[in-house]
């Protein structure tokens, strides 16, 4: 492998390839040197000025429960699994389904109901919506950006991560898979 460190216009892409053929997760936030970069301070400072509050428990970083079995994640959240396994959980905050295969908890799809009501064709900031469930848009890359979906990377914890309008009228909505990481 050859990494031209002498060009400064190469040097990133120079690193990236370096980190990445020794199979090294490649985070470009760590070499941003901008200060007005984003951080979990940003995060957070952009969920409060959207008057949304930080979740506490169970409601905080939900990608937690993914890969527990089904009875582990009832007694952490305090709730019952319901026929299908899948265990809903609601406040006047959020509504987050814990979706189940098998035994085991695969996806979490949590509903920011104070975002209601919200339109597939509005623009939307993903930032303020990662910020209220403890996540730093920071630790993720992003993929893919339409109108009323964005899809990020978390290379660390393996995630594919979805912050989304589903349907007109609904509340933004920030789900968390391991299955098509990746993909």
């Amino acid at each position: 492998m050859y990494g031209d460190f002498k060009n400064e216009f190469e040097y990133l892409n120079s690193f990236k390839k370096l980190t990445r053929s020794i199979g090294v997760v490649y985070n470009k936030n760590v070499m941003d040197s901008d200060p007005a970069s984003t951080n979990f301070g940003s995060s957070l400072d952009k969920t409060y000025a959207m008057n949304l509050p930080v979740m506490s428990a169970p409601f905080h970083r939900p990608f937690q429960y993914i890969g527990l079995s089904i009875q582990t994640v009832e007694e952490q959240v305090g709730a019952k699994a319901n026929d299908v396994g899948n265990i809903i959980i609601e406040n006047d905050l959020c509504k987050m389904v814990l979706w189940a295969e098998g035994n085991f908890i695969n996806f979490v799809e949590i509903d920011i109901l104070s975002t209601a009501p919200h339109n597939q064709d509005q623009e939307f900031d993903s930032e303020p919506l990662l910020g209220a469930l403890s996540v730093g848009i920071h630790e993720l890359d992003l993929e893919r950006k339409k109108i009323h979906c964005h899809t990020y990377s978390d290379h660390r914890k393996r995630l594919k991560v979805t912050v989304s309008c589903l349907y007109d009228g609904s509340p933004l909505s920030v789900s968390f898979g391991s299955k098509y990481y990746g993909m």
